[in-house]
Formats: structure tokens, C-alpha cells, sequence
């Protein structure tokens, strides 16, 4: 009744930025879940009684809780029904799926992007991705998240990170567990600029070559 109640007072909200699939935060959910916005599906969308009364269809809108990092506010039709069949709105126990747009081309595996430009993804899919670029000299990865904002990581000998539509990014070397995490903040922020991460302090110790075999998990 929480979501349907914040829908009603605010449905002219939700949609102002989107009209296929709108959201808007500062839902408050009840008690043991972490939603934190309503999204609204448009007919468009949902195709809700296309078969049995399709006159109903174009009156019908859909809301559900949601969270805010979901949604960019700029798909497209096509991109609202992909988002609108990935993310499992009925599940209320889920976890949630942030708005990713991924682009990759692996020079070892000769795997590729098949879409024009980068096309909606998950993080999951975007951190295997990313490790498997590894040994695959020139491969690169570009991920966009819910702002716009766009990444690319090449490999050559490490891993490469440059902020991608700047002038200034420099590219930097970054290890695979801090680019994970990276990522996942990115696409779960709420600002649109880059967080900051404190750089890694090293303790080193010498050894014995023989002591290390490099593969090590």
C-alpha cells in the first residue's frame, strides 16, 4: 500500500524525466526492506491486457518499489523494456541492480560487444568482463553508469583505468579488486563525480624467489 500511496501523490513526478520508465527517490519503505524510490511502467512497456482487453492497455500504468541507482531517467523504449525485464520488480527481497551500460572487445578471447555503442548490462557480467581482459594486450572495457559517466580499462601488462569523456583523465594502473570496487560504487552513487579512493599502502618484506609460485589466490 506504501508504494501505491507514494505513487498517487506523486505520479506526475515520477514521470517528468521519463516517460517509459519513470522513478523517483525518497520512497520510504516499510519496515525490513531497502527500497528507496517508486518506478512507474508506461503501456508502452509493460503491454499489460494487450491479449484479453487490449482497449485497457494504454490506461494501464505499472509502479514498484525500487532504488534510485536503477535509472538513469534517459532510456530509451527500447532500453525501458530491457531494464523493465531485467530487474525482477516483483521481487520484493531483491538486491539491487544499478543502471550499467557496458562496451568490451578482449584481444585474447576475440570476445566483443555485438550492440552499436554500449548496451545495457549488470555488474556481474561487467566484472567478469573485466578480469578477463587480463593477458589480452590492447583489450579494453568501457562501463557507463546511471550519470553518464563513462570509464574506460585497457589492459596492457595491468590493468588501465581513465575517466573516457574527459580531456584531463590520464589513464592509471589499478588493481582488479580495487576496480571492482570501483565500479560498483560508481554505479550505486548518487553524485555523479568520481569517489575518491585512498591509495593503497604497501608493506614489503624481503624473501626467496623459490617461496612464491605467482599464482597464488
Amino acid at each position: 500500500m506504501s508504494t501505491l500511496r507514494f505513487a498517487r501523490e506523486h505520479e506526475d513526478e515520477i514521470f517528468v524525466r521519463n516517460a517509459f520508465i519513470g522513478s523517483l527517490d525518497g520512497f520510504e519503505p516499510p519496515a525490513g526492506h531497502r527500497f528507496d524510490a517508486v518506478v512507474g511502467i508506461a503501456p508502452e512497456v509493460h503491454r499489460f491486457y494487450r491479449v484479453e482487453k487490449p482497449e485497457l492497455t494504454e490506461h494501464v500504468r505499472l509502479v514498484f518499489p525500487a532504488y534510485a541507482c536503477e535509472f538513469s531517467g534517459e532510456e530509451t523504449l527500447d532500453e525501458a523494456i530491457t531494464r523493465y525485464r531485467m530487474l525482477g520488480l516483483t521481487d520484493l527481497g531483491r538486491a539491487p541492480l544499478p543502471f550499467l551500460k557496458m562496451r568490451f572487445a578482449n584481444t585474447r578471447t576475440r570476445g566483443r560487444s555485438t550492440n552499436q555503442g554500449r548496451g545495457l548490462t549488470d555488474p556481474q557480467r561487467l566484472g567478469t568482463e573485466l578480469r578477463a581482459i587480463e593477458g589480452g594486450a590492447g583489450s579494453f572495457v568501457e562501463f557507463e553508469n546511471r550519470h553518464g559517466k563513462v570509464w574506460r580499462v585497457e589492459w596492457h601488462g595491468a590493468w588501465y583505468m581513465t575517466e573516457w569523456d574527459t580531456q584531463t583523465g590520464t589513464p592509471r594502473e589499478i588493481g582488479i579488486g580495487e576496480l571492482i570496487e570501483f565500479a560498483w560504487h560508481v554505479c550505486t552513487s548518487e553524485r555523479s563525480a568520481e569517489p575518491d579512493f585512498t591509495p593503497l599502502t604497501y608493506v614489503v618484506f624481503p624473501g626467496y624467489a623459490c617461496e612464491f609460485s605467482g599464482h597464488e589466490t
